[in-house]
């Protein structure tokens, strides 16, 4: 009789090698993505959780109900808006409160960094950093 179970059944099945995905048209996902998500990391993960800017930054801008936020891990998360059109608007009325808006060539890469004072009375320093393609690349794919 086998000490470990191999002879008897009772082994470990090994786990498959090749795991198959149905292939999908994700090419609107991609498009959206590109276009309303905004996705940020922390700068000083010891005193500021991603949890909570998740939760307070569209109270802070005043975008209840229009921003749905996402934690990523590693003190990074997601903004995902509803609408382009509300992504430029309130970034440079954003930017206006709370810093600089920095654009760069064809493809507009907005820079925040801005101190956000409200969340438990702590001072925490945010860089976000979102990408915003044009209509002449988005027209490219």
């Amino acid at each position: 009789m086998s000490r470990f179970g191999e002879n008897n059944g009772k082994g470990i099945k090994p786990l498959p090698r090749t795991i198959r995905v149905r292939m999908f048209d994700n090419s609107e996902l991609i498009r959206r993505l590109k276009r309303t998500t905004l996705i940020g990391k922390i700068m000083n993960p010891d005193v500021q959780s991603v949890g909570s800017l998740v939760l307070m930054m569209p109270r802070i801008w005043k975008l209840e109900g229009q921003v749905v936020g996402r934690d990523l891990g590693l003190g990074t998360f997601r903004l995902d808006f509803e609408r382009e059109e509300d992504i430029l608007e309130d970034f440079r009325r954003i930017g206006n409160e709370l810093g600089t808006v920095q654009t760069f060539s064809a493809t507009v890469l907005l820079v925040l960094v801005f101190a956000m004072m409200k969340n438990l009375a702590h001072t925490a320093t945010c860089t976000i950093m979102f990408r915003h393609m044009t209509s002449d690349s988005s027209q490219s794919n």
